[in-house]
């Protein structure tokens, strides 16, 4: 697990403790492990023994709201018709 999460950071990614429950459980279905249980307290400890700590993502990264795109696409689409496509 912890190799996936530092997979996830180093892409940028954005993973919450959800996320890293859901996988957790998705592992443990894979290696036939029956009795294991995401908690909170696993969790917690898991976050706790790999050192990760909540963040918020600031900057570009998080500066585009998604129903801006339609609007960004087509002030794009105007930008690039001034341009031959072998010069974008």
């Amino acid at each position: 697990m912890s190799i996936w999460v530092d997979q996830q950071i180093s892409r940028n990614l954005t993973i919450n403790g959800p996320i890293i429950q859901q996988k957790a459980v998705e592992c443990a279905n894979l290696l036939d492990i029956t009795n294991f249980s995401a908690s909170a307290g696993w969790l917690s400890n898991f976050k706790q023994r790999n050192n990760l700590h909540t963040y918020k993502k600031k900057g570009e990264a998080d500066s585009t709201h998604i129903d801006e795109l339609p609007q960004m696409r087509a002030e794009l689409r105007e930008i690039l018709q001034a341009y031959e496509l072998k010069d974008i």
